[in-house]
């Protein structure tokens, strides 16, 4: 880390090595578009090399789960610029984002509460452990549950 912080090229090599690929799949699962989804990927490790002292006061465990985080920020961001030039994109958009809200109403007050602090907000799961002042591994098997009752969710009301 103290390599990145200082701008090695081969920490920054390191760090592009390490995560590009993974991070790579999840933008391309938001946007679509492999063209895009490079362009991102190089907007997110240009931001990573001149911001990388961000990380360390961001309450993120892991680089990678940071970098995560903003992946996805940077996809969904773009993902919404582009649909909301389009009347029936956005209706679309909203539909799903309604769709979701009703789901996380479905959740017991616990799960309700780590979904939408997970998937809205994007806090990582420490963050979220430490608003709700439980053990990080409490709120990640809240987090799991429910998921797995997202999935069924999905399976009944949108397929």
């Amino acid at each position: 880390m103290n390599q990145l912080l200082a701008g090695q090229p081969l920490a920054q090599q390191l760090a592009y090595d390490k995560y590009a690929a993974a991070l790579y799949s999840l933008v391309l699962q938001i946007v679509g578009d492999t063209d895009t989804a490079n362009n991102i990927i190089v907007n997110l490790f240009s931001y990573l090399f001149t911001h990388v002292q961000e990380f360390q006061s961001s309450g993120y465990n892991t680089l990678f789960s940071w970098l995560y985080r903003k992946a996805r920020e940077l996809a969904v961001n773009h993902s919404l610029s582009i649909t909301s030039n389009s009347s029936q994109a956005t209706s679309l958009t909203r539909q799903n984002l309604g769709a979701i809200q009703r789901f996380a109403s479905t959740l017991n007050e616990a799960e309700q509460l780590v979904f939408k602090l997970s998937y809205f907000n994007g806090l990582p799961l420490s963050a979220i452990a430490k608003l709700m002042g439980k053990e990080e591994k409490e709120i990640d098997l809240i987090l799991k549950s429910a998921m797995i009752n997202f999935r069924k969710y999905i399976s009944t009301h949108w397929i």
